[in-house]
């Protein structure tokens, strides 16, 4: 599944998880209709080679982009 969406995207994972390295990204909490599962995520916007927009939650010490 993961590879689908990742397909489908045209955006590798270690691209995205790029965004975290910039300095200069904004980030806030994921509010969103779509989050139906009631973990706490957040959205960050940063430049890589583009601007990219990521989701992603933290579970115990790991990071998970969604």
């Amino acid at each position: 599944m993961r590879r689908k969406k990742w397909e489908a995207h045209k955006i590798k994972l270690e691209t995205a998880a790029l965004v975290f390295a910039d300095t200069m990204r904004l980030e806030r909490p994921d509010d969103s209709e779509g989050n139906a599962t009631g973990e706490e995520r957040r959205q960050t916007l940063g430049e890589v080679s583009k601007v990219l927009f990521v989701v992603y939650t933290e579970r115990g010490n790991k990071t998970r982009i969604i």
